[in-house]
């Protein structure tokens, strides 16, 4: 995986290194659970956090807190993510009728900063109090985005119904389905006992890719994509046929997406860790 994601993938693996060295010395370390929702905005939800898409997801986290300022986490979740053209507002966009569904699985390495100092043990087990953070990091995320055509899901990126892969568009190379982002987000987290701690955030993924909803540039010919990859390819690349009477509307060259705007995902949700701490080590404070 270090291979296919390059440098940044390094980056991400050295953050888990440093984070589990410190972990061996049993020092201010949490680990639990955490469930919550996940949505994307893109193409397909014209750029807008839609509420019908909201779906579950859920995973664990492991912290390590290095001063009462600045936290490590890594976290790992899974979810899903959807958009269709027919719930937009846009008549142009509804005509276009495409739809997508994918799940995610994500991996990151996280900084938090939180905005009051935290103080993972209490030693005098009496407050219970509230310390806002703000975070940020690197992630690793899979996805497949799928289309549901006469009954059955389609892998979309398979398909290259941008013409992806193909020798007359070799400049469109088929999308990696493992791909890089950076977490941003808010957070709350409450001493709740003096073993136990309750989260919350709230954050967007930064993403580097405009084909988590498999649509990004412009239409080719679907009798060109039907002899490259068959039927389904032609007839999920352009679907507006079943809105219109069967008239296609997506010519050749015409705009399908737009590669300028990347689509993001989104995760918010709660949590709840276990306190550990190995009482004859202090962490430093920053």
């Amino acid at each position: 995986m270090i291979k296919i994601l390059g440098v940044k993938g390094k980056i991400l693996v050295l953050f888990f290194a440093l984070l589990f060295s410190r972990i061996s010395f049993g020092q201010q370390l949490e680990f639990g659970l955490q469930f919550g929702t996940t949505n994307y905005s893109g193409e397909l939800s014209s750029y807008k956090i839609k509420s019908q898409y909201f779906r579950p997801a859920g995973g664990a986290i492991i912290r390590y807190n290095l001063s009462p300022r600045f936290t490590l986490k890594g976290s790992v979740f899974f979810g899903q993510i959807a958009g269709a053209d027919s719930t937009s507002a846009s008549k142009k966009d509804q005509a276009r009728n495409l739809s997508f569904k994918s799940n995610i699985f994500e991996f990151s390495g996280q900084v938090e900063f939180n905005i009051v100092p935290y103080d993972v043990m209490n030693k005098k087990g009496k407050f219970k109090r509230i310390i806002p953070c703000v975070f940020t990091g690197l992630a690793v995320y899979k996805y497949n985005p799928l289309a549901q055509y006469k009954g059955t899901w389609w892998e979309l990126q398979t398909l290259g119904t941008e013409g992806q892969g193909t020798t007359q568009f070799q400049s469109r190379k088929k999308y990696s389905l493992t791909q890089i982002s950076i977490p941003l987000g808010i957070g709350l987290k409450i001493d709740f006992s003096k073993r136990l701690n309750i989260g919350f955030e709230a954050g967007a993924r930064i993403t580097f890719n405009d084909y988590i909803d498999d649509v990004s540039r412009s239409y080719i010919d679907t009798q060109y994509l039907r002899a490259a990859y068959g039927p389904v390819s032609a007839a999920l690349s352009d679907r507006s046929g079943e809105k219109n009477d069967g008239l296609n509307l997506g010519a050749p060259g015409k705009s399908r997406g737009n590669s300028a705007n990347m689509d993001w995902y989104y995760y918010a949700g709660f949590s709840i860790t276990y306190k550990l701490q190995n009482k004859g080590m202090k962490c430093p404070r920053f």
